[in-house]
């Protein structure tokens, strides 16, 4: 992993602009997202980016290539996740141990979001946060249903 350094304002403000998830913030809440220790990380191909099991308290947000999730030691594939998508907040939210490892598919980029940075954040931008990935674990929760259906016809 690498940071990605040199990274002027105003190409951070045009990624987050890029992203799905940062649509219902207002450039404001985009300002002060870029101004609190804003981290890139670059992982090259077969590099993981989280570790099944570990603990670290951050949620990523992919900006460039694709990630692999994986589980147990055979590493079963379980998702594919692309740029827009986001991995980690279930531990971020609830200070608990990864249940999965997510592996680099090839050069990928993320946004970092750790506790430091969403500490800081003023308490309405924190909802709206919090609201993106509820909604999300939502539509997710949903897919699984659906995935569960179709097996049982």
């Amino acid at each position: 992993m690498e940071v990605v350094r040199n990274l002027d304002w105003n190409k951070m403000l045009e990624i987050l602009n890029r992203l799905e998830f940062f649509k219902q913030f207002s450039s404001y809440e985009k300002r002060k997202t870029i101004d609190m220790k804003t981290q890139f990380l670059i992982f090259r191909e077969n590099e993981y980016l989280v570790k099944e099991n570990s603990t670290e308290n951050a949620f990523y947000i992919i900006v460039e290539g694709e990630v692999r999730v994986v589980k147990g030691k055979k590493e079963i594939e379980l998702a594919t996740l692309t740029v827009g998508d986001f991995f980690g907040e279930y531990a971020f939210l609830t200070n608990t141990e990864r249940t999965a490892s997510i592996i680099a598919n090839n050069l990928v980029i993320v946004f970092k979001i750790d506790k430091d940075l969403f500490d800081h954040l003023e308490s309405e931008t924190r909802e709206k946060f919090k609201d993106y990935i509820i909604k999300r674990l939502v539509e997710r929760l949903d897919d699984l249903n659906d995935v569960i259906i179709k097996s049982k016809k």
